[in-house]
């Protein structure tokens, strides 16, 4: 179900109340020991290292992720990117590598994610 999320409150917290509960990924998500808010990135990333951070940049979230089911897909994106391996099997990713792992995420989570909601924040970008 689809909620407007406030931007007065923490994007962290923001972030956790986004995922449906009992979700696989959240596993994932714990394992990031830092959600960083950060504008040395357009969007959002995780880094190729050990240990991963989430890096989000807070005005892409203010500008295209109104909603908790847009939050959820750009947060599911970039942790699918630790879950596929992609921060521990390729420490030095190409743009045209990760063009590949984007796209083969975007339709895993499609699928995943069918309701025209969450599907919206990849067919609006």
């Amino acid at each position: 179900m689809t909620k407007l999320l406030s931007a007065s409150r923490p994007l962290e917290e923001r972030i956790l109340d986004s995922f449906p509960s009992g979700d696989y990924a959240m596993t994932a998500l714990l394992q990031l020991v830092d959600i960083v808010e950060s504008d040395a990135v357009e969007s959002a990333a995780v880094e190729c290292v050990p240990s991963p951070r989430m890096l989000i940049n807070p005005a892409f979230v203010a500008a295209h992720c109104p909603t908790s089911d847009s939050l959820l897909m750009l947060v599911m994106h970039e942790l699918h990117h630790v879950l596929l391996g992609h921060t521990r099997q390729f420490p030095r990713v190409t743009p045209i590598d990760n063009l590949v792992f984007d796209a083969v995420i975007n339709s895993m989570l499609c699928r995943l994610f069918p309701d025209p909601n969450c599907r919206r924040f990849f067919t609006d970008l």
